[in-house]
């Protein structure tokens, strides 16, 4: 450990602010506590020179063995050199590969919404292709922070964009800490990007009106979910599209949505204002109890009828 020139600083005794310097790969680093190693070691909290003088020596000696093991900073507290991987057969192991596996898995197969299972399959599929061919049946542990980096740094075109992909991948590795009991922390040290909000565009009630009149004419199924979003604030994509007969109550002046069938969880209802309720009058007395109001079948649109729809009716 002669390369990297430990040394205490501790200048001022109790008054100063101290710390243990050293350098690695040409740059010098200082650490005045232990947080990058996961340890609660605080020599500047010390209230006497002696139990100051103590935890800077613990801390020397945590950073020097943590540079050892090639695990500063910590991104696991069960660190693995890679050199004792490779010659201790008996050594669990954690292959990447293999855990990414099981945790989009246990993700795809919990209660979660639809685009939310989409977003974290596209990440999964992203990471692991950007892996290496060594990288994915190496232990995970021994996977490096710059790779991370280097990974989040494709996404980088925007705030949104970058910090998405940086909550998705996060998801994986939380999941991986749960049921192996390791303590993962790749992103913890993984800069942040702010989000730059967008002005939605607004309508006069004239152009409002126009672009009824137009999706009316030649959209009809998009016409009543716009007014419906428009005179009940439901959520087009999972509320709207999945409406059935069933959930018209009071002669079509309310809606009713059970917990499973809007975002809350709870049960919620909606009234309908009458000029919505004069659209939809005649389209419901047409449908069974069961079927969905768009189709006349049990089965509803698909998730992304509406974007589609939409994106048809801009041309």
């Amino acid at each position: 450990m002669e390369n990297y020139n430990f040394r205490i600083v501790n200048l001022y005794g109790l008054k100063g602010r101290s710390y243990v310097s050293f350098y690695m790969n040409g740059k010098r680093f200082r650490e005045y506590n232990g947080n990058n190693l996961q340890l609660k070691i605080y020599p500047n909290r010390s209230k006497s020179i002696k139990e100051k003088v103590r935890l800077l020596k613990r801390l020397m000696l945590e950073l020097m063995k943590a540079i050892e093991e090639e695990n500063y900073p910590v991104i696991s507290d069960q660190p693995i050199c890679r050199a004792k991987l490779i010659s201790n057969k008996k050594t669990i192991t954690y292959p990447t590969q293999i855990l990414l596996d099981n945790a989009i898995q246990r993700k795809l197969h919990a209660d979660l919404s639809y685009y939310y299972k989409k977003n974290l399959k596209a990440a999964y599929l992203h990471f692991t292709s950007f892996l290496t061919k060594e990288e994915p049946i190496e232990d995970i542990r021994s996977l490096k922070q710059e790779r991370i980096q280097e990974f989040l740094d494709r996404y980088a075109s925007s705030g949104a964009n970058y910090m998405n992909r940086r909550r998705e991948i996060g998801v994986l590795f939380s999941s991986i800490n749960l049921t192996t009991g390791l303590n993962l922390n790749f992103l913890i040290h993984t800069p942040t990007m702010k989000r730059k909000a967008k002005l939605h565009r607004i309508y006069e009630r004239e152009q409002l009106l126009e672009i009824f009149h137009f999706l009316k004419q030649k959209h009809p199924n998009l016409y009543l979910c716009c007014i419906i979003c428009y005179g009940c604030f439901q959520r087009p994509h999972q509320e709207i599209r999945n409406l059935a007969a069933s959930n018209f109550k009071k002669d079509c002046s309310e809606i009713h949505l059970s917990g499973d069938e809007n975002k809350s969880g709870r049960v919620r209802t909606v009234y309908i204002p009458d000029f919505v309720k004069i659209e939809l009058h005649e389209r419901i007395k047409k449908l069974t109890r069961m079927a969905e109001y768009f189709y006349r079948k049990k089965s509803c649109f698909q998730p992304k009828l509406f974007s589609y729809a939409m994106a048809t009716a801009k041309r």
